[in-house]
């Protein structure tokens, strides 16, 4: 699991290395902030994943990350993340535009494989860019702020949804990092509940 990860990642910092950081699209820009941010925020160990690999992926992870840094100074001016991360916003926004239609005869399962690794993707890749310093524009700012408005919205309503066909996950939340606040909701039972738990953790 986390090999192929580091695999991916060393791929695509080779490629940002050449010609002047402009040896990625704006996919792979994304893919690179958004891996990063998983080998270093998941819980390996939570992930059932063998305590010597959980030790040698941090190890790997301070290394892969430092050249990261280290790549961002000299290539800032032509990264890309900003276009990847509109295109991974436009997905989610595909989900949320009209949930009760969209998920109307979908699995929980369809949700995991689609919503919600799209929320993860850009949490862990905002996280990252947040880390490095690097600024987004005030309108795409706005415009991921009331996708996540509608997200906390949607979500318990979805659960609701799931729960009431005995389709719900039993997924290890401690895997997750705690700042993926559309992750915090396996705890409750209600509607409400749900709602307030997501805002609460949203807030803090």
């Amino acid at each position: 699991m986390t090999s192929n990860l580091t695999s991916k990642i060393e791929e695509l910092l080779n490629a940002f290395e050449k010609n002047h950081g402009q040896g990625l699209d704006p996919d792979q820009t994304f893919d690179l902030f958004s891996s990063i941010g998983e080998l270093r925020y998941r819980d390996w160990r939570a992930s059932f994943v063998p305590k010597e690999e959980t030790e040698a992926v941090v190890v790997k992870s301070e290394k892969l990350y430092l050249r990261f840094r280290n790549s961002l100074k000299l290539r800032t001016r032509v990264l890309r993340l900003e276009e990847g991360v509109v295109r991974l916003i436009e997905k989610i926004e595909e989900d949320i535009a009209d949930p009760d239609l969209r998920w109307k005869h979908m699995a929980y399962d369809d949700l995991e494989g689609s919503l919600m690794w799209y929320l993860d993707k850009l949490g862990y890749a905002l996280h990252v860019r947040e880390e490095v310093g690097f600024v987004l524009s005030e309108k795409l700012s706005q415009r991921i702020s009331g996708d996540y408005e509608t997200v906390n919205a949607v979500l318990p309503r979805l659960m609701d949804k799931f729960r009431s066909e005995n389709d719900f996950p039993e997924f290890i939340e401690g895997a997750f990092p705690k700042f993926f606040w559309w992750r915090r909701w396996s705890r409750y039972t209600t509607y409400e509940a749900i709602l307030k738990g997501a805002m609460d953790t949203k807030s803090r």
